[in-house]
Formats: structure tokens, sequence, C-alpha cells
């Protein structure tokens, strides 16, 4: 991961959390992961902004939804 933030978008309310993928050293690029995550289980729907950047609506989130996300992430990209 080369760089985690925090942002808000002038389309959307909400907050999102955009997660940006160093393509230097990750195999998988953004669709890869966005896929996997909403192919397995639990399945995690998110958005991606190119080829590098996840984006995950934070603020429908329930409790320990954020565990269960940081986790697969980490499977995923590890």
């Amino acid at each position: 991961i080369q760089e985690i933030k925090v942002a808000t978008s002038p389309r959307y309310w909400g907050v999102e959390l955009h997660v940006v993928l160093d393509s230097a050293v990750s195999e998988q690029n953004a669709s890869q992961v966005l896929k996997a995550l909403d192919e397995g289980n639990p399945r995690i729907v998110a958005g991606g902004q190119g080829d590098d950047t996840i984006v995950i609506r934070v603020d429908n989130l329930e409790e320990g939804d954020e565990q269960v996300i940081a986790d697969r992430m980490t499977d995923l990209l590890a």
C-alpha cells in the first residue's frame, strides 16, 4: 500500500477511505483486489478510482466491519 487517506468527494456527501496501491510492489491492481473482495465471503463491495485506488465508503459500516475489511485487505495484499 502506497497511501491510505480519508477523503471527501463533491459527488458524495459521506466519507470515503482511499487505499492507494503501490504498483512497484503490488502484484495486483485495484480492479483485481476489488473483484476478490466482491467474490469473497463475506462479500465486500467497494469502488475504485483508476488502476491503483480502492475506495471504501465508511459511513454505512457496522461495528466490527472495519476489522473484517482490514483483515481481507491484508490477506489479499500480503
